[in-house]
């Protein structure tokens, strides 16, 4: 088990949205980044929350590539929840996710991109889904 050290998760953002800058940019995306000023620092293995992060951007950038896309933005909102806990929210204008796929993008090897079928499937499967 990696070690849990103090995270701002605005910094992990920011720097997933500076390496995804280029990849960006050649999309035409509009990025929408609402950072809370205010973020305690959150415990955790800070790899883990960054590779979480970058999955997450990515897939928001691949989901804008699809068919039905109606926009060419991704929303990026770091806050506060109401239990205290820090929340963060990515967001695209992509078509989103078929009703009866949505458990299988969890599973290894698993794809619904359409436009982009080389992905191998493991982008969501390998997320830590609990990184505290």
């Amino acid at each position: 088990m990696a070690a849990h050290v103090p995270i701002n998760i605005n910094e992990a953002i920011r720097d997933c949205l500076i390496i995804s800058a280029d990849r960006i940019d050649a999309n035409g995306i509009e990025v929408d980044w609402r950072a809370s000023p205010e973020l305690p620092m959150i415990y955790s293995d800070e790899i883990t929350i960054r590779v979480m992060l970058r999955i997450l951007l990515d897939n928001a950038i691949n989901a804008i590539g699809e068919n039905g896309a109606t926009a060419r933005s991704v929303g990026v909102i770091s806050r506060v929840g109401a239990d205290r806990m820090v929340e963060v929210c990515i967001q695209d204008s992509g078509p989103g996710i078929d009703r009866a796929a949505r458990t299988k993008v969890f599973e290894p090897f698993y794809t619904a991109w359409q436009s982009s079928p080389h992905h191998a499937g493991l982008g969501l499967a390998i997320a830590p889904a609990d990184c505290g």
